[in-house]
């Protein structure tokens, strides 16, 4: 036979008596054992575990900050290296300059001297092919004169 609905109603859910009581003790007995056993352990890993990831990120960023100064450092040094380079450079390029310039004068001094030498050379024997042919234009004009009239002049 069916039950009456008014008696499902009032019929309590939880009946407390002894066993509650024992059931409460089980449970924190049970909440015990597993702080110790398990929450206790478990906590401890995930702290270290933050602790781990955070000192590994710190460590990370001071790693990365010495990079990065390591990185400028470097950079500087390339460019008072290639400053340094750009100067000897320079500086040998006006070396070289002043040199050629030293070789070219005295190749140019030098040349001029020799074109003074042949040309008071030259000079010389113009001068001595004057005087030995002033003394033989008469008889060199009578010959031309000669030949060309076809008679003695």
């Amino acid at each position: 036979m069916p039950y009456p609905t008014f008696t499902l109603l009032a019929a309590p859910v939880v009946d407390i008596d002894g066993t509650f009581f024992v059931q409460g003790g089980i449970f924190l007995l049970l909440c015990l054992i597993l702080h110790v056993l398990l929450f206790k352990p478990w906590l401890k890993v995930r702290d270290l575990r933050t602790v781990r990831i955070d000192g590994a990120l710190e460590r990370s960023e001071e790693v990365l900050a010495q990079a990065n100064a390591l990185g400028d450092e470097y950079a500087m040094n390339l460019k008072s290296a290639r400053e340094k380079a750009m100067g000897t450079r320079s500086d040998q390029r006006v070396v070289a300059e002043r040199e050629e310039a030293a070789v070219v004068g005295r190749a140019r001094s030098e040349a001029a001297a020799m074109l003074e030498q042949t040309r008071g050379a030259l000079e010389q024997d113009a001068a001595v092919a004057r005087d030995s042919l002033s003394g033989r234009v008469d008889s060199l004009a009578k010959d031309v004169v000669a030949k060309i009239l076809g008679r003695a002049a």
